[in-house]
């Protein structure tokens, strides 16, 4: 692809969807567990299972927002070896997100065993994983890119600090709910208030990291396409 046939555009798109991205992921997770302490209900087997009302309103944009992601960096796949990986992985969460609809379906006809419950969990957990490994790819091909682009030992200091916090915040929000699902099918719901009000401060602090993350991916994109304009 040459500099006239590279696509500016996906370049911008990319600044606005995912910080969005961030903030949504934030938001159904959140949602999810506050409205399990107000309903003083159960979890159910998977996410999706979890989210009614605007909480599926937040799961649809996350699916939304993915596929724009998916279909951004599909667009521009010269720029880094990590994003092309990335457009791969998300492409494999959206199928696995199809197929872990027919598989909810399918578990309404088993019986209520834990050993199935066990495996619709740990298959519910993988589509999030994937979506997770493939917004952790993009992140590396960002800071690849601010290597190339001669960003200076104190820049890319302070953004791999924020990348850092961000990524922990990240990866405990997505781990939890799969482990907070299985601790209450293997034990008892003694420990559900606790559980809930801990995923939902983890989801606050995940939230607030992802504002300033969120800053930092416009402002790298912005550099990034005047970088490319000016120098190729």
């Amino acid at each position: 692809m040459t500099e006239k046939e590279f696509d500016y555009r996906s370049i911008k798109i990319l600044a606005f969807i995912v910080p969005v991205l961030f903030i949504v992921t934030g938001l159904k997770y959140g949602g999810i567990f506050l409205a399990l302490i107000l309903n003083k209900g159960s979890l159910e087997l998977t996410i999706f299972m979890n989210c009614t009302g605007i909480n599926l309103l937040f799961y649809g944009l996350e699916c939304l927002l993915t596929i724009g992601l998916y279909v951004t960096l599909f667009r521009v796949p010269d720029v880094s070896s990590r994003w092309n990986a990335s457009c791969i992985i998300l492409l494999i969460s959206l199928i696995g997100e199809v197929f872990l609809r027919l598989l909810e379906w399918q578990s309404t006809f088993l019986e209520d065993e834990a050993v199935n419950q066990v495996v619709i969990v740990t298959l519910g957990a993988i589509p999030e994983l994937l979506r997770a490994i493939g917004v952790i790819l993009f992140h590396e091909g960002v800071r690849k890119q601010y290597v190339k682009m001669g960003q200076t030992k104190e820049e890319r200091d302070r953004w791999i600090g924020g990348y850092s916090l961000w990524l922990t915040a990240f990866g405990i929000m997505i781990v939890s709910m799969p482990v907070f699902l299985l601790i209450l099918i293997l034990g008892t719901e003694s420990m559900i208030t606790l559980l809930r009000w801990f995923g939902f401060c983890e989801a606050f602090f995940y939230l607030c990291i992802s504002v300033p993350m969120g800053l930092a991916i416009r402002r790298f994109c912005r550099e990034y396409y005047l970088y490319r304009y000016n120098h190729g």
